[in-house]
């Protein structure tokens, strides 16, 4: 069995629920630390707890988004181990290593990786957008010189002419652009803006933290990831806070 392999069927076993294999050759040798190729793992919010975000951040969804960053920290320890085990190197972008600057960024961000992983693509919301769960998951990655099977990055998939995390945010901080390499953050998405509104709709709810998750709601891809789940979808009844 081939090292990509037993990596996916490891970190399928242990509770991932998509793993790619990025060719970062293209990027900036400092944004990658120089290495050449990266991990990417999603782990899917839980599609009930995302379905009472209509109601405001939920004292479940502080929970299940903490859960789920700890799992993604165990998993991505795991790959670490995995390739160290085979003679790599591997560096972990966990929450305890990823240095966030002033203006809210990474070195290299999850989603770069994901996207080059053929997870998904980077919707209006300035978010990950996968087929199977809309942008209901949470994400880490691994950096390696482990020469792992690449995936192809689809460039067809994008959020065309759909703007309901634009109409949705309650920040106002989505312009309704799609992403594009060409673009920056600040084209399609306002940081400053989406932070400061999560953090007042989260102490709204005595929850000190930034978190707001109307996009996620709001996406016709989690939609669907809700619906498979034999759950009634609620995102047109979000309450103002």
């Amino acid at each position: 069995m081939s090292l990509s392999k037993r990596l996916k069927k490891v970190l399928k076993e242990n509770g991932a629920d998509i793993i790619g294999f990025a060719d970062l050759s293209p990027i900036n040798s400092d944004e990658k630390l120089s290495f050449q190729y990266g991990i990417s793992i999603a782990v899917a919010l839980d599609p009930n707890v995302i379905n009472n975000l209509c109601d405001g951040v939920t004292r479940e969804y502080e929970s299940e988004y903490e859960n789920k960053n700890h799992k993604l920290d165990e998993l991505a320890l795991l790959a670490a181990e995995l390739l160290r085990e085979e003679g790599y190197e591997a560096f972990l972008q966990t929450t305890t290593e990823v240095v966030i600057k002033s203006d809210h960024r990474t070195n290299l961000p999850h989603k770069t990786v994901a996207r080059r992983s053929g997870l998904g693509w980077i919707g209006k919301c300035a978010l990950l957008i996968t087929p199977e769960y809309g942008s209901a998951i949470r994400l880490t990655s691994v950096l390696t010189n482990a020469e792992l099977e690449t995936s192809t990055i689809d460039k067809k998939l994008s959020c065309g002419n759909c703007k309901l995390c634009e109409i949705s945010c309650p920040g106002g901080a989505v312009k309704g652009v799609n992403w594009a390499e060409s673009k920056q953050r600040e084209d399609i998405y306002d940081a400053i803006k989406c932070r400061k509104e999560a953090r007042r709709r989260s102490e709204f709810n005595g929850i000190y933290k930034s978190l707001c998750g109307v996009c996620i709601l709001t996406c016709p891809y989690t939609k669907k990831y809700k619906e498979a789940s034999n759950i009634v979808y609620r995102g047109n009844d979000i309450q103002p806070i």
